[in-house]
Order: structure tokens, then C-alpha cells, then sequence
């Protein structure tokens, strides 16, 4: 059934991404937030609200979100950007393999030299 179905992925996407040191949505294409690692559950990140209402950025959200673009192709989308001294990597991968309209949204930062 679907719940059961659905707890396998959150169980894999735990195991994959729980250790990972930045944090990581699983979103559907409403984007509604699924599940999150370990590093946003220590930040009080709620499930069930949109990616977009938890960004301190809503409007470069609006304004760049690459997701559809990301499902569409089927392919992962990555923006650089710069800000406050960081490069940041912004990364939609679709997991469509898994369930359609589904991806990872993650921010990778690195200061810069």
C-alpha cells in the first residue's frame, strides 16, 4: 500500500542522507516537503509545508527554482552562486526512478579563499 511504499523511501532516503553535513529536502513537484535529513530535523524543520515557506529566501526561490526544469529532463539542475563570502551550490535531482514529480533539493556552501 502506499504508506508502506512511502516508508521504504523515507527509510532510504534516511540511510542515504541522514550523515550528510548540509541539509537535504525530499520534495514532491507541489513542493511539499516529504521527508528531510538529520541536519534540517536539528534546525526544527517541519515535513508537510513547502520548500519555498522555510527559505529565507522565498522570493529567489520563486525566482530561480529549478525543479520543473529538473523533472522535466529528468535530469539534476545546479546553480552557483555567490553570497557573503560563499560560493553556494544549489542542486534539484529528480527521482522519478522512485515515484514521478519527486527530487532532492540541497544547498552545498564552501567559503571562499
Amino acid at each position: 500500500d502506499k504508506q508502506d511504499t512511502f516508508s521504504e523511501i523515507r527509510k532510504s532516503f534516511r540511510l542515504m542522507w541522514d550523515g550528510f553535513p548540509h541539509p537535504v529536502l525530499l520534495v514532491e513537484k507541489s513542493r511539499n516537503i516529504l521527508d528531510v535529513n538529520q541536519s534540517v530535523r536539528d534546525l526544527g524543520v517541519p515535513v508537510g509545508v513547502r520548500c519555498r515557506d522555510i527559505s529565507p529566501y522565498p522570493d529567489k526561490c520563486k525566482n530561480f527554482c529549478q525543479a520543473d526544469e529538473a523533472l522535466a529532463s529528468g535530469k539534476f539542475r545546479r546553480m552557483v552562486s555567490r553570497e557573503n563570502g560563499k560560493t553556494l551550490s544549489t542542486y534539484w535531482i529528480p527521482l522519478d526512478v522512485i515515484k514521478p514529480g519527486m527530487y532532492l533539493h540541497f544547498v552545498i556552501d564552501s567559503v571562499n579563499e
